[in-house]
């Protein structure tokens, strides 16, 4: 049973009185700081965390982008400096490159934006089965990739850390993608046990000088 498909009208206002009453309104989703400011009101749930999760009603809505920004901007401000998305994790080795240099050719040959170079010419890597629907003809691809470089601009600009820690749509990558995934991989294993992070991360957060975090996420 779906909860907001009309067949439960009290419970719908109930909720809707409950989000009135403690939501945090943003006027403009753009003015990413402002916002981020304004959800001050949460420090308590996150001090002294080390993970902090960001969820989303669905995929491909563009007001998320916005959301995410401000939520991780103000994460940022609390030292959570790794983000990691829900996004394949070779394709996120590349969009590290960006937000780490700021090369924007990184963002042309992630594969899920529609790069194909690194593809393998000796076998048909076409997603099949359960994958077909997701990365098949009938995905925004072209939407998808507009929205998610707007965000790695973004996420460029707050000064975080990024990796993906999904299955890659297409499995050939080229080998030292492939190495620097795996040499990621034992950083954000190693990591986790000591860092703060944004739904994942591979940090440690120090009060230390000599072992301090820099201050700056499908």
């Amino acid at each position: 049973m779906k909860f907001f498909d009309g067949s439960r009208p009290r419970a719908v206002e109930d909720f809707r009185a409950y989000a009135a009453e403690r939501a945090i309104a943003f006027k403009d989703l753009e003015a990413i700081e402002k916002n981020a400011r304004r959800l001050s009101i949460l420090d308590p749930l996150v001090a002294g965390k080390r993970l902090a999760y960001i969820g989303e009603s669905d995929h491909f809505i563009h007001e998320k982008y916005a959301y995410r920004l401000a939520m991780l901007n103000y994460l940022a401000a609390r030292g959570f400096r790794n983000v990691g998305e829900e996004l394949g994790a070779t394709d996120g080795i590349r969009i590290a490159r960006y937000v780490e240099t700021g090369n924007e050719s990184q963002l042309e040959r992630v594969s899920i934006y529609g790069y194909s170079g690194a593809t393998r010419t000796d076998r048909d890597d076409t997603p099949t089965g359960i994958l077909r629907g997701s990365f098949g003809d009938a995905y925004p691809t072209a939407l998808f990739a507009a929205e998610q470089k707007r965000f790695a601009h973004g996420l460029r600009k707050i000064g975080v850390r990024f990796f993906g820690f999904d299955i890659d749509p297409y499995p050939a990558v080229d080998t030292r993608t492939s190495r620097k995934f795996w040499s990621r991989c034992r950083l954000i294993r190693r990591s986790i046990r000591y860092g703060r992070h944004c739904s994942a991360s591979r940090a440690r957060r120090s009060t230390r000088k000599s072992r301090g975090s820099t201050t700056r996420s499908n």
